[in-house]
């Protein structure tokens, strides 16, 4: 009963963002300012990360935990499609099933989320074909090494990405801090961050019977 009463919440909290989506999409057909609509879009591919988040948790055979492979290679198919751009760009989400809770997947959802908004926005030239990577491996049974790359044109020389005016990095940095981990700037072609993540990991049911008095 009390799994069923979860999933009935999980199920109407992902409603509800759904109907903020699209109320968000309602209103960028009345907005003419490029960066205001950019603003009102990039809004709504957070909420769809969270809403996500709780539609596989509702569709889930276990409500305490999420397969963070499977909701990372949906969302970033979500997020390739809502930016429908001229490029040819491919995403791929390397990683072995890992298991977690709904506090390490809804901010490590909206990092890869920004991320990969900002790449397909920013990082690659109209009609031009590139790549996008999250490789992503346990380095201890509660730290998350994530590698995310990008080929395209790379963070200008110079920019302060920790301390920038951009929402979509700010975001980026908190999450990680929300995570107690650490992101570093990669060198070579293209963007690359390396992040190390600490998990919330799922809790066990408790095998045995409990003692009576």
């Amino acid at each position: 009963e009390k799994d069923l009463l979860l999933r009935e919440i999980h199920h109407r909290v992902k409603n509800n963002l759904q109907i903020i989506a699209s109320l968000l999409n309602l209103q960028s057909r009345y907005i003419t300012d490029p960066h205001v609509l950019e603003c009102i879009r990039d809004s709504q591919t957070r909420v769809r990360a969270m809403a996500l988040v709780h539609e596989r948790i509702y569709r889930s055979s276990n409500i305490a935990e999420i397969n963070l492979k499977e909701y990372l290679n949906y969302l970033t198919k979500q997020i390739h499609q809502f930016y429908t751009t001229q490029q040819q760009i491919t995403i791929t989400v390397t990683m072995d099933d890992i298991m977690a809770d709904i506090d390490t997947v809804i901010p490590a959802g909206l990092i890869m989320n920004e991320l990969v908004s900002n790449s397909l926005k920013h990082a690659f030239s109209k009609g031009q074909e590139g790549t996008i990577s999250i490789t992503c491996a346990l380095k201890d049974t509660t730290t998350l090494h994530c590698v995310y790359h990008d080929n395209g044109s790379g963070i200008p020389a110079g920019f302060d990405w920790k301390n920038t005016e951009s929402l979509g990095l700010r975001l980026v940095n908190n999450l990680v801090d929300q995570l107690n981990g650490t992101i570093d700037l990669g060198t070579g072609e293209g963007t690359t961050f390396i992040m190390e993540l600490q998990m919330h990991l799922p809790e066990k049911p408790v095998s045995g019977k409990k003692n009576r008095n």
